[in-house]
Formats: structure tokens, C-alpha cells, sequence
């Protein structure tokens, strides 16, 4: 009974490469009980494809959504297609039999029926078809015998069951027909059409107040009414609808406007009052329904046709905004602002801002200009962040309509992107006048206080507005997306977790909670939530990016294979697209599929610099260095000296365990480009093995005196200082860090300047040790190590130790920190003790700076 799931199984069946034939039964049933007939009728562009079951099966598909758009005419000509097809198979028959018996040619329908009963003696359909027929000819004896054959032969056959009902009770058997309505009834509990009888029945037998019970429970349900007795003429009930319209009772005009449409279709005055009283009541999805049902009369009303225009827009439905509005301007109305208007929704919806500003702009209404064509125009601004022509808008909209809640409120929303909170807060107060109550402004409220990182009165102020609106899942969200920025995690699961209640078809609580998980590091939770995003909406790139990192993280193999193979069809005309679809191809081990992309790339932008510098970079991952080498050796005569370009040979060289020359080329980058990060940090890098370290401390230097440096690369500097021993110029950029809020709290940082200051005043060391030690806790066998060393240079031998036990067992293969215990050992007359850990410093491979200090202790004991 899922019927939306087996559509999106069905769709994202295809999208994989399933053979159209074998998914066409389940998917064309899907969008056909779901009324999705514009999507059903894209399938046309797939008959090439199909085999004969599939001809057939599409083209009774095609009928019974011809059917549902009151197209008679083309449905039959579907079901005849269908029974040239397969001239044996008892459905085109019976479709056709039923059309012709609901266009009263009997004698049409008696030769089809006759023919299926051929074909198969015992098919409950034909014989229900044969029933009807009989009915219509008032043989009501003829009429109960085929219904009960059918009926033997389907006892849980519902419409059979309906079929008995209606005539037993036409023919005034009560009894029969409350046997068959109880069966009904048992089947589908709410059935309006047996609900309604059943009432009758026992109204007629006395019980008034049970049967008036069953009335009153049918509500809106009485809008699927099949059979029953006309009660008054059909003016009347339209009479009687519009009274309920005039009065206010919504559910009975509702109810009393469906009654009257079942049997007069075409109305457009009864279709435009009960459009507007499902829109009045939020019931945005009935309110399209039944304007898409309706629209080839639709269409030859303006006023309702921009309705359903602006329905389409806002239920997400592209496809079927697109045909309409080319069908309003092949009728003249490309002119109308109203068609403008929703035009230029549609173009944003598709991100295309620009265009649909240029649309707006281009009609002159002067004063008639409606409101909406404004507030359109100032949001467009907005998406496009020209925050200047969105004010003079909104100043225009302002002088025009000074008392309009909408435009206060786009005033708001404009002021608080642009970031200028103090216009955001007279915009909103002025909302609050005229309005105290307003959702949208009081919303605004709680994104102004969020802007001005006020967070528990912006949690306030959203928390009213949900009590009083359980169902605002804007609110829900920002309550969600704060409590996430608090680091308050099973909060922001637990708002997000109430959107999804409200709102089952948005996305984007669970985009919060794969942000969330991902942060957290729940991979397991983030891989369930965003494969969930992607059965939802497979096409969309940025979920399957998402579920793709997702699985890197798990190293889940098979995952991240197939995610990104859905990629690349995806992605396949766009060289910048293919390029990120490869890098993560690299980063997954794939080289073979992220070679395709790249070479897919490159035959899209053949001179691309971009696309030519990733295939060195991919040549190098598979240790290809002669092919990079004449890659790059391309790219330089093509190019001439480029950062990226040396910082390529830099890898090269570095790849062949060339370090020296590696550092030359990484030293030209820098000097192409002081930006290039990645060519300060492989300096650094090399420096930190003695290769460069003066050059890459002065290319700094001399880069500072001219430009600013980013403090991780001022960090890089005094880092290099303290490898080549210049403590002086070390301290100078260490303690300028810490004037910077990201290394005030380093504890890194803290433990170099703690050992300079050792050399001077091991008070302050020892100061600065602890607090680097209290913020990074005792898991540091570096920190450990300082604070113990610098006790025992206070004396303080006893007290030292403890530190650099814990910092041995931290660290065991560090020879300074077993040359510093020995010290201490030394120190306190445990000179067995003290020997083994000095002969164990020097037997490390590893170099220290007192080992010539600790092989003179040890060679006089």
C-alpha cells in the first residue's frame, strides 16, 4: 500500500540502467493511482524500447490516465490500441466495454463483453460489465444473476459487492443489501458510498441516532461517492453548497461542493469556490488535485489557471508548471503580471535568478503593479545578494503599501542578509505594531537575535512560537539548527527529529542530522539518514556527495563505489564537476574511474590547465613519474612559470627522493604565489629534515615585510627558528601568536616558549608549562616531559619524577625524555636506575640534543 515508495523504488530502478519492461507495470500503476499523469506521459519518450507486454500494458496505462482527464475519446482509442495488440487478453476488452456502456452504445459494449466471456468464462470483471449492462436495460433479474456469478467467482471483489448493494437495495431488499454493505464495510471501514446506504438503512428502521452517527463521521469522505439516491436537483445542492460556502461551515460546502462536481464536472464556479475553500483550510494538496483533474476547463479560466500555476509551483511540480505556462502564453497571457509573476517563481526554483529578474523587469505596470510582483522582485535581489537594489525595492513596496504586514516583513528578511541588524530590528518592530502576532515577524525576531549571537532569547522566542504552532517547522529548524551550534547534539536531533513529524517530505531536517552525525562522528547513523536523502531524491548531487564522504569515512568500499559511479552519469558534461567527482576518486583509491573522469575532462576542455595539472597529480598517485614529467614539462612551455606548475615539479622530485630539488621548485611556487599553502607547508615540512631551513625562514621573513601571512604560516616561522637553534627570533613570533584567539590557548606553542624561557627565568617556564599541560590534559608526553625537566632544573627532583614516568609511558622510544629521567635518577642517588635509562637514550636510533652530554655522564659512572 505504499504506493509513493514503489513509484521512487521504481524510478530510481531506471535511473541504474532496469530494463524498462520490467519496471513499467509497477511504476506506470504508481503514477496512475497517484494521479501523476504529466510524469506517466514521459514514459512516451521509452516506447522504443518496450515489447509487446509493455505496448500493451502502456497502453492501457495511457487510457486509464486519459480517463482520469475525462478524455473519453482518447482513452478509448488507447483500449482498441491495446486489444489490436494483445486480441486475447480479457483487460482491453472490458476497458472498452466500460467506456462504451458510460456513453450509453450498449449494443458496443454487449459485443465486447460477449467477446471477454470467450476468452475467459470466469472473469469476475466481465461478468460485474455484464451486470451493469443488464441494469442499464432495466432486466434486473438478468442484472442479480451475473452480479452474483461474478460475485461467486470474487466474493472480496469490493465493486462486485457494491454492485449487489445498490441494486438489492433498488429493488427494495433491505436485508441483502445490508449483507453486502456489512461485507463492504468490512473491507474498508470508512467507504463512503456504504457508510452513506448503511445510514439509510437503519434511519429507515428507526435508529435515527446511530444512522445520523454513521452521516456524521463520513466528513470529507463523502466526495468519493460512487452510488446513492440524488436527494434534491442538482441546482439545488449547488444552492445549498454555496449557502455553507456564505457561512462558514467549510466541511459541509466541501463535502456538498464534491457531491455536486461528481456529477458536473465542468462547473468552473463550483471548481473556483471549492478551490478556494480547500486553500482557506491548508489543504494545498486537494486544492491541486483537483484543479490538475480539471485542467483542460481550467485552462479557459485565467483566474483559476494562475491559481494552479502558483500550486504547481509550490508543490514542487516543474514538469507540469512548464506545460501550463506555455499553454497561457500560446492563449496571450505571457503580458499578464500574475503569469509573469508565477514565471519567474518558476525560473527561481530552478536557480535562475538572474533570468527571473530580468523577466520582472522587463514589464512597466506602473501604479497597477500588483504587491506580489514587488515582494518577487526584492527576494530575487536577495538570492542574488545585490542588497542594493533588493532595499530600493523593498524603500518602493514601503512608500506604496506603508501598512503591509508582507512587506515589513521582506524589509526584515532583506536588512537581515545584508547584515545591517539595526534597520533588520525597526523593520520588525514595525511589523509588531500593525501585527503582534505574526509568525513571520516574530520568526525574524528570533533570526535577528540569532545574528547578534543572542541565543537563548532567539530559543525563547522560537520555543512560543512552536507551542502556540506545533506544526511550524521553520521554527523547528532554527530551534534545531541553534541547539547544533551549542554543541547541544541529542537536542538538535530531537528538534529536527519533530520537522520530520510535521513535515515528512522535507529534506532538510535530515540534511541537519547527517551534519550533525557527520560531526559527532556517528558514521553509522550519518550513512542511514543520507542514504535515505538519496532514495528520496536521487538525482540530487550534493546527497550523493554527502552519502560519498560518508562512506570514505566507514571505508565502506561498495558504497562509495556505487555512489559515485551515479555520479559521472550525472556529471559527465561538465568538465569543473568531473574534476571534484575524481578527486574523490583519488581519495577513495579508485585511480581507475577517477583517470575516466579526468580523460572525460579533458576531452570537454582540452586546453583546460585545471584538468591537465590533475592528471600529473593522478600520474604521481600511481607512481607514473615519466608520464607526469611530460605532462608538466607540457603545461610549463604551454603556460610559462606558474605556481602550480613548480609546485608539480616540486612533487615530481620529491616522488623520486629528490629532496634538495624538490625544495627549489616548492621555493618557486612560493616565490610565484606567497598564497600557495601547499608549497609553505611542504617548505616546511623539508625544513623541519634540515633541507632549506634557512631559505624557507627568510622566503617568510621577506614575505611578511610586503603581505601578511596566515598565523598557521607565522607558526611554520617560529617553528623553523627553534629547528635551526635561533631561540631570539623563535620567542619574537611565538608570543606575537599569542595575541591571535586561535594560538592563545595552544598548548604546542606554550610548550616551545616554555623551553625557551627555561633558558632565562624557569619560573616563568614552569608557568607557562602547567597551563599548556591544564589545556591539553596529561595526554602529552611532550608537556609531561617539559613541566618534569624544568622541576628538576628547579631541584625540585622529587617532584619531577612523577612527570616524566607518566611521559615515559606515554612515549617509550623518546630518547630526550629517558635521558631526562636519568638525570633525575642521577640526582637522587639511584645511579643503577639512573644508568639504565642513559644507556637506553643512547642506544635509540634516534637523535637528540644531549646525547653528547648524556655519553660523558654515562661514561663516569
Amino acid at each position: 500500500g505504499d504506493i509513493a515508495s514503489a513509484e521512487k523504488e521504481s524510478a530510481e530502478a531506471l535511473l541504474l540502467g532496469a530494463d524498462i519492461n520490467l519496471v513499467l507495470p509497477v511504476y506506470g500503476q504508481s503514477l496512475l493511482l497517484q494521479q501523476k499523469l504529466n510524469t506517466l506521459f514521459e514514459i512516451e519518450s521509452a516506447t522504443d524500447s518496450f515489447n509487446t507486454a509493455s505496448k500493451f500494458e502502456w497502453a492501457l496505462l495511457k487510457g486509464q490516465a486519459y480517463l482520469q482527464k475525462g478524455d473519453e475519446e482518447r482513452a478509448r482509442k488507447e483500449f482498441e490500441k491495446a486489444a489490436l495488440i494483445l486480441p486475447n487478453d480479457t483487460r482491453s476488452s472490458n476497458a472498452l466495454a466500460a467506456i462504451y456502456l458510460g456513453s450509453d452504445m450498449n449494443k458496443a459494449a454487449a459485443a465486447l463483453i460477449e467477446r471477454s466471456l470467450a476468452l475467459d468464462a470466469n472473469n469476475e470483471k466481465t461478468w460485474q460489465l455484464r451486470g451493469e449492462l443488464a441494469y442499464k436495460e432495466k432486466d434486473d433479474e438478468k442484472a442479480l444473476e451475473y452480479f452474483r456469478k461474478g460475485f461467486s467467482l470474487a466474493p472480496d471483489d469490493i465493486n462486485l459487492q457494491r454492485s449487489l448493494a445498490r441494486l438489492h437495495l433498488q429493488r427494495g431488499d433491505r436485508d441483502s443489501a445490508q449483507q453486502y454493505l456489512d461485507l463492504i464495510l468490512e473491507q474498508s471501514p470508512e467507504d463512503p458510498a456504504a457508510t452513506l446506504l448503511s445510514a439509510i438503512l437503519l434511519i429507515g428502521e428507526g435508529d435515527a441516532e446511530l444512522g445520523e452517527g454513521m452521516l456524521a463521521s463520513l466528513s470529507t469522505k463523502l466526495a468519493q461517492l460512487e452510488y446513492g439516491k440524488k436527494q434534491s436537483d442538482d441546482a439545488m445542492l449547488f444552492i445549498q453548497a454555496s449557502a455553507e460556502y456564505v457561512q462558514g461551515n467549510d466541511q459541509g460546502a466541501m463535502v456538498l461542493f464534491n457531491t455536486y462536481l461528481s456529477r458536473n464536472k465542468d462547473d468552473i464556479a463550483a471548481i473556483r469556490l471549492l478551490a478556494d475553500l480547500y486553500l482557506r483550510n491548508g489543504e494545498i494538496d486537494l486544492a491541486t488535485d483537483l484543479l490538475s483533474a480539471r485542467e483542460a476547463i481550467v485552462t479557459s479560466d485565467l483566474g483559476l489557471s494562475v491559481q494552479l500555476l502558483g500550486l504547481y509551483i509550490q508543490s514542487g511540480n516543474t514538469y507540469s508548471a512548464r506545460e501550463l505556462l506555455r499553454n497561457l502564453k500560446q492563449a496571450g497571457e505571457d503580458g499578464n503580471p500574475y503569469v509573469m509573476m508565477l514565471e519567474a517563481n518558476i525560473l527561481r526554483s530552478k536557480g535562475q535568478s538572474a533570468q527571473a529578474v530580468e523577466l520582472l523587469n522587463g514589464g512597466d505596470f506602473g501604479d497597477s503593479e500588483p504587491l506580489g510582483y514587488g515582494l518577487i522582485r526584492g527576494a530575487l535581489y536577495r538570492d542574488l545578494g545585490q542588497y542594493a537594489e533588493a532595499e530600493q525595492t523593498v524603500e518602493s513596496l514601503r512608500k506604496r503599501f506603508p501598512d503591509n504586514v508582507k512587506v515589513g516583513n521582506l524589509a526584515a528578511v532583506t536588512y537581515l542578509f545584508a547584515d545591517q541588524l539595526n534597520d533588520a530590528q525597526r523593520a520588525i518592530e514595525d511589523v509588531l505594531r500593525i501585527a503582534p502576532e505574526d509568525a513571520d515577524a516574530r520568526f525574524n525576531q528570533a533570526m535577528l537575535y540569532k545574528k547578534r549571537g543572542e541565543l537563548d532569547a532567539a530559543i525563547a522566542t522560537l520555543e512560543a512560537l512552536v507551542e502556540e504552532s506545533p506544526n511550524n517547522t521553520r521554527a523547528l529548524l532554527l530551534l534545531a539548527r541553534i541547539q547544533f551550534l551549542q554543541g547541544n547534539f541529542d537536542q538538535a536531533i530531537a528538534w529536527s527529529d519533530r520537522v520530520y513529524a510535521y513535515d515528512n517530505q522535507s529534506s532538510k531536517s535530515s540534511e541537519l542530522q547527517v551534519e550533525v552525525y557527520t560531526q559527532t562522528g556517528n558514521w553509522d547513523k550519518a550513512r542511514l539518514i543520507a542514504q535515505r536523502l538519496v532514495r528520496e531524491d536521487p538525482l540530487n548531487t550534493e546527497y550523493l556527495v554527502s552519502l560519498a564522504e560518508i562512506a570514505m569515512n566507514l571505508q565502506d568500499v561498495d558504497l562509495i563505489h556505487n555512489t559515485l559511479s551515479r555520479l559521472y552519469p550525472l556529471w559527465n558534461t561538465d568538465a569543473e564537476k568531473l574534476r571534484r567527482l575524481a578527486d574523490m576518486q583519488l581519495r577513495s583509491g579508485n585511480t581507475v574511474d577517477a583517470r575516466k573522469s579526468l580523460e572525460k575532462a579533458l576531452t570537454l576542455e582540452p586546453k583546460s590547465y585545471p584538468v591537465r595539472a590533475d592528471l600529473v597529480r593522478l600520474d604521481l598517485a600511481e607512481n607514473e613519474f615519466t608520464s607526469a614529467q611530460k605532462r608538466v614539462t607540457a603545461l610549463q612551455d604551454e603556460f610559462g612559470d606558474r605556481t602550480q606548475t613548480s609546485y608539480l615539479l616540486g612533487e615530481i622530485a620529491l616522488a623520486r627522493g629528490e629532496p634538495e630539488a624538490a625544495q627549489r621548485y616548492f621555493m618557486s611556487a612560493f616565490e610565484l604565489d606567497a598564497d600557495n599553502t601547499y608549497a609553505i607547508l611542504k617548505l616546511y615540512q623539508l625544513g623541519m629534515q634540515g633541507v632549506g631551513t634557512g631559505a624557507f625562514a627568510a622566503a617568510l621573513e621577506t614575505a611578511l615585510k610586503t603581505a601578511s601571512l596566515p598565523p598557521w604560516a607565522v607558526r611554520m616561522l617560529a617553528d623553523s627558528y627553534l629547528q635551526q637553534g635561533e631561540e631570539k627570533r623563535a620567542l619574537l613570533y611565538y608570543e606575537k601568536l599569542l595575541d591571535l584567539p586561535e594560538f592563545a590557548e595552544d598548548p604546542g606553542v606554550l610548550n616551545n616558549l616554555a623551553n625557551i624561557y627555561a633558558n632565562e627565568d624557569l619560573d616563568k617556564a614552569l608557568v607557562t608549562a602547567r597551563k599548556a599541560l591544564a589545556l591539553e590534559g596529561e595526554q602529552s608526553s611532550a608537556l609531561l616531559d617539559t613541566v618534569g625537566w624544568i622541576l628538576a632544573r628547579q631541584g625540585k627532583n622529587e617532584e619531577a619524577l612523577p612527570y616524566l614516568r607518566k611521559a615515559y609511558t606515554q612515549n617509550a622510544g623518546d630518547p630526550e625524555i629517558r635521558f631526562h629521567t636519568g638525570m633525575v635518577l642521577l640526582a637522587l642517588d639511584r645511579t643503577a636506575e639512573a644508568r639504565v635509562e642513559l644507556q637506553a637514550a643512547l642506544a635509540s636510533p634516534r637523535d637528540f640534543a644531549a646525547r653528547p652530554e648524556a655519553e660523558r655522564i654515562l661514561s663516569t659512572l
